[in-house]
This record gives structure tokens, sequence and C-alpha cells, in this order.
């Protein structure tokens, strides 16, 4: 048990890795205490204990590795869902305008909040609210009081909340983009309700 031990201990710092280092710590373990019960007739005692050296060495050299790969695709993973939830908003805020259009066509005006498009232009109020970052429901951003003669380029709707790339924002003209942050704070954050008073 206790050459058992080295070897495996000695292949988990090459190629087994927890395979080797595990079963290494528990066979030196095991071998230690049936030599210390053995009285002295039987030897290796210091076999065992390299055994769970090389074992333990293996283990968290292999850790090492894990641990850069898992700091490498951390940060990955979270750009992909923020991506993820930043183009299901364009596609919600897009069809919010298409909706608030609609309203236009059919009232003369665009809708005083985004609560009135429910549900005759939007079956229920999830599509005006987008997720958070933890999973919490924020409405969007609106403008009241807009017309389809005002400037195409000024802001209609907004995001609730900024992405690395930027904030969704749609604009009269329908166009539909991520808009840096500090140019949506410089230019158009003080033209927008608070939310709780667009839902």
């Amino acid at each position: 048990m206790a050459i058992w031990s080295l070897t495996l201990g000695i292949l988990s710092n090459t190629c087994l890795w927890i395979l080797g280092s595990i079963p290494a710590i528990l066979l030196g373990i095991v071998a230690i205490r049936k030599i210390d019960a053995s009285a002295g007739s039987q030897k290796g005692r210091g076999l065992a204990i390299a055994g769970i050296v090389t074992g333990g060495v293996g283990f968290i050299g292999g850790l090492f590795p894990v641990s850069i790969a898992a700091a490498m695709l951390i940060p990955s993973f979270t750009a992909v869902q923020e991506q993820a939830r930043a183009t299901k908003e364009i596609s919600q805020a897009r069809q919010v305008y298409v909706a608030c259009r609609s309203y236009e066509a059919d009232f003369g005006q665009l809708p005083g909040n985004l609560g009135e498009l429910i549900p005759d232009f939007i079956p229920t109020d999830d599509l005006i609210h987008a997720q958070g970052e933890t999973g919490e429901r924020l409405p969007l951003l609106y403008r009241p009081g807009m017309t389809a003669s005002d400037d195409p380029e000024q802001p209609i709707i907004a995001g609730p909340q900024p992405y690395r790339k930027g904030r969704v924002v749609v604009r009269v003209s329908g166009q539909v983009g991520l808009v840096p942050e500090e140019e949506f704070q410089a230019t158009m954050a003080a033209k927008f309700e608070t939310p709780a008073a667009n839902h």
C-alpha cells in the first residue's frame, strides 16, 4: 500500500492529478496506520509518508491551472450573459416602440405612459420590463409627450440600466442601439422621467 501510495502520488504530479492524488493520500494514511499497528513487523512508513506528500502536492498543483482557467472563463461567461440580456432588451425596446406607433395611429398621439399599451397593443407588462443584473424586473424608461415630428435623433425609450457596452436607447426614428453610458448620462438621462413615473 505504501508503494502504491508513492506511485500514485508521483503520477498525480504528471498525468493523473485527482485520480492519483486522492488515492495516494488515502492509501498512504491506511498504510501508516497498518504499519503503526504492526508493532514494527511491517516496514514502509517513509514510502507511505512520501506518497501522502506527493499526492498532496499533486492535488494542490492541479488546482492551480484549474483556478487559472476558471478565472479566465468566468468573465467571459459573464460577458456572454450580459450580451444576451442586452440583445433581449434591444428586442423588447423595439417591440415597445412599434406598439407605441400603433397606439399613435389609433389615437393620434403616443401613449402617456407605457402602461397604456396594455392589453390592446402589448398583452402583458412583461415586455415593458427588463431583467436586471440580479434577476429583478425593472421598467423601461419612457418619454411621454413625444411626437413623430420631433427630432428623429431624440431618445424616446431607454433601458433601465447600462451594460458594459452602453445603454439600450430607442430614438424617435425607430433606431435602436446601445449608447455609451457617459453619453447617455450627459445628453439623455435628464430627458427621462423616473422609472416609477413612466411605468
